[in-house]
């Protein structure tokens, strides 16, 4: 450090005259109105001083300093929590990989492009199918893909602003982001195109498709079901597909679009529902769009809240009863059994006293 403080000070005075510039050093930074021979640190520094001033929060500054801050800046934006699944879904080479990491996806309550849960038999309440429904859309419904109302126009543009965005803070350069936001909103528009809107959904008769589970390979046979129930653990009994158009179209983007596309749509899908346990700029961009624009809300809720209730989403039976040890204790079991007894007095009084309601009526009531 020595010799090189030496060498510049020969430079700068002109004792070491050369016919190439100095190597590795920044003339930018230099304040050449100051004598070198008399304040040497103001001469080498002075400019670059001058228009890096010290931050608030720094006790000294230099371009070491700044280059560790910026690295902590770079290290906030961190993508740990979801790097295990960005990586397979990198990896995907095949249409193997790819369904293999649907179902990755499923097992993770991320439900796309489709989803399955079971529910009770439309046509047998005591019985649990398994139901196959539309999913894998992140604006709200079809509406704010297809209608042409300034809304839902201005709804689209804002969403491919907030999918780029998302992008780049995962470290897409702008170019590589746009594209990526725009390959994700084709390949979903192209599925709210066969989605069902809010009205058809309010008949139940529009979504009852009850089918026995070889038909399914019929519905979408570019989807392995075999390797999917097997690795789900699921029985092949009859289900119920909600909107088999949407699983026909499914089918066709499992046939034709490029893997490469799938990867940037679940990478999308990805960051869109593990974006709350990102880090802070992925939750903020995240509440600007789905809760300032779209939901309405002027101020994210804090971040101890947003933990209990992903808590209470991922392990609800678990916090439920360490929430019954503390908060409902046996005296507060027997209140609320008996206000449900007096309840059930209340209501059987009122159907008996029901002038319209016939003996055999009351008694299928009563029970």
């Amino acid at each position: 450090m020595r010799a090189f403080r030496l060498l510049m000070i020969l430079l700068a005075c002109g004792l070491g005259a050369q016919t190439t510039a100095p190597h590795g050093i920044q003339t930018g930074d230099l304040d050449k109105k100051c004598d070198p021979c008399t304040d040497f640190a103001q001469y080498a520094n002075g400019t670059w001083h001058a228009e890096n001033p010290i931050p608030a929060y720094m006790d000294r500054w230099s371009r070491r300093w700044r280059a560790g801050e910026e690295v902590k800046e770079q290290l906030k934006v961190s993508l740990a929590p979801a790097e295990p699944m960005l990586q397979k879904i990198r990896d995907i080479k095949s249409p193997g990989d790819l369904q293999r990491i649907i179902l990755s996806f499923h097992e993770q309550g991320v439900f796309v492009p489709f989803g399955l849960i079971s529910l009770p038999d439309n046509h047998d309440p005591s019985e649990t199918i398994a139901n196959v429904f539309a999913s894998g859309l992140g604006l709200p419904d079809r509406d704010y893909y297809l209608k042409p109302e300034a809304r839902f126009q201005e709804a689209r543009e804002k969403y491919q602003l907030h999918v780029a965005t998302m992008f780049k803070l995962a470290g897409y350069d702008e170019k590589g982001a746009k594209a990526a936001s725009e390959t994700v909103f084709q390949m979903e528009k192209n599925l709210a195109e066969k989605s069902l809107d809010n009205v058809a959904l309010r008949d139940p008769a529009n979504t009852d498709h009850k089918l026995p589970y070889a038909s399914l390979a019929k519905l979408a046979p570019a989807m392995d079901w075999d390797t999917y129930f097997a690795s789900a653990k699921l029985s092949r009994a009859d289900l119920n597909v909600s909107e088999p158009d949407f699983l026909k179209e499914v089918d066709r983007q499992l046939r034709e679009t490029p893997l490469a596309d799938w990867q940037t749509y679940l990478t999308w899908q990805l960051l869109n529902a593990k974006a709350d346990v990102l880090s802070e700029p992925f939750v903020n961009e995240n509440f600007a769009f789905q809760g300032r624009y779209l939901s309405g809300a002027t101020q994210i809720k804090p971040r101890w809240k947003r933990c209990a209730e992903s808590t209470d989403q991922v392990l609800g039976e678990a916090l439920g009863k360490k929430y019954v040890e503390k908060y409902f204790p046996p005296e507060a079991k027997a209140r609320a059994q008996e206000m449900v007894a007096n309840l059930i007095r209340a209501m059987h009084d009122t159907i008996e006293g029901l002038s319209w309601m016939g003996p055999e009526t009351k008694k299928k009531a009563l029970e």
